[in-house]
């Protein structure tokens, strides 16, 4: 049975020369690799779609899922799509067979098209630089039929926007003719969220970093004594800093009761941050999956937006996720 997973490369739109770039994988089986300008009925003003594709051919053992997967590619409908009319039940089986091996090609494309852009130069690019996905099998390597990419739906519940009131817009005024910027920190921040599906391990390495940068500011402005140390010796760990140096600091506005030490539940979360940092950078492990991830980034978020509150900004504690503020010790 064949397999392929193919994916549009915006970035590449224009840059790509007519003959396509074909080579095969011998690991962790045997697959082909085709980054290619997509042929067009009419000629388009930025030039051809470039593709980049995955394919294998693998044999299997027989088992129900291998032949209710056989049989959906046989009875499609439409010549274009895999049915699955009546297999809801058994769909988990099939998934077991075709899962690992969509994961691994997927893998393999973008890892083809990494090197190619780090070979060629190209760095402009833009956070979503694969578009379009999708994955199909086939029985025979010439007739493909798609198999949906969608496996569950996640539903999260979150607090409504808040709309944007009188108060906020003469603030936006103030802070405007102050000449002040949104700090580094909660910049870096919105750069890693864009690419959390994308590029995980970068994700994980600019959230942890934005944490630090926004710690090391709030030190250098309110104990400007301690500036240069900040910003030119070693750091502690940044969970120690939160924990210990912070609470000793003359924060410009604080909650009322509560607190200067962030909660347990958020140093934790810091402490996990910082160990999977160093394992991806200096040890090459892989990134957390998406939702551990997601969690690390809304912890650096929130210690950004207690920075804030701490420098004088008393809206930012608006921002501070419930799931931080809730478990925030009242001050001893």
């Amino acid at each position: 049975m064949y397999f392929r997973v193919t994916c549009a490369v915006d970035d590449l739109l224009g840059r790509m020369c007519d003959e396509p770039i074909d080579y095969d994988l011998a690991r962790p089986f045997v697959s082909h690799i085709s980054i290619y300008k997509e042929k067009q009925a009419t000629e388009l003003p930025k030039g051809s779609p470039v593709c980049a594709s995955c394919t294998t051919s693998l044999e299997f053992e027989d088992s129900e899922g291998l032949r209710d997967l056989t049989s959906a590619i046989a009875r499609s409908k439409d010549g274009l799509h895999a049915s699955f009319e009546g297999m809801n039940e058994r769909m988990r089986a099939i998934y077991d067979i075709v899962d690992p091996i969509f994961r691994q090609l997927k893998t393999h494309v973008e890892t083809s098209i990494m090197l190619l852009k780090w070979r060629c130069g190209i760095s402009d690019r833009s956070i979503n630089w694969f578009t379009n996905r999708s994955e199909a099998v086939s029985l025979d390597g010439s007739e493909w039929r798609s198999i949906s990419t969608l496996r569950s739906i996640k539903i999260v519940f979150s607090n409504s926007p808040r709309k944007i009131d009188a108060t906020a817009r003469q603030e936006v005024s103030r802070l405007h003719n102050e000449g002040a910027e949104p700090p580094l920190g909660l910049q870096l921040l919105i750069e890693a969220w864009n690419q959390k599906t994308t590029h995980p391990r970068s994700t994980l390495v600019i959230g942890v970093t934005a944490a630090e940068i926004a710690l090391k500011q709030l030190i250098g402005e309110l104990a400007p004594d301690a500036r240069w140390l900040a910003e030119n010796v070693p750091s502690p760990p940044v969970h120690k800093i939160a924990r210990d140096y912070i609470p000793s600091l003359q924060v410009k506005a604080r909650l009322k009761g509560k607190s200067l030490r962030p909660p347990k539940k958020l140093l934790k979360r810091l402490i996990e941050a910082v160990e999977l940092r160093t394992k991806v950078v200096h040890a090459g492990e892989a990134p957390p999956q998406q939702e551990k991830l997601g969690e690390i980034l809304a912890a650096m978020e929130d210690l950004v937006w207690i920075c804030c509150l701490y420098a004088g900004h008393t809206w930012a504690w608006n921002h501070v996720s419930f799931d931080t503020k809730s478990p925030w010790e009242d001050e001893k």
